[in-house]
C-alpha cells in the first residue's frame, strides 16, 4: 500500500507521539516498509499548534506502508 506523508527523525517522532493535533485527535507516527517513521499528510495539514509547525516544512513524499493483511 502507498500513502503520502513526511519522513520523521527519531527525535521528531518522539516530540510529537501522543500529542494532541486538535481536540481528541492525536499524532500517531507509523513505520513504513523501510522502518522509517512517518506522519500522514492529513495530520500535517491540520497542524495549528506553533510547537509543531515544523511539520509543515517537511517534504511530502510517497510512503510505502506494510500491508496489514500480510503476516
Amino acid at each position: 500500500m502507498i500513502t503520502q506523508g513526511a519522513i520523521l527523525t527519531i527525535e521528531q517522532k518522539n516530540l510529537i507521539v501522543g500529542e494532541t493535533i486538535v481536540h481528541d485527535w492525536f499524532y500517531s507516527p507509523q513505520q513504513d516498509i523501510n522502518n522509517d517513521w512517518y506522519i500522514g499528510e492529513g495530520e500535517i495539514n491540520i497542524t495549528v499548534k506553533p510547537e509543531f509547525m515544523f511539520l509543515k516544512s517537511l517534504p511530502i513524499v510517497i510512503i510505502t506502508i506494510p500491508d496489514p493483511e500480510e503476516p
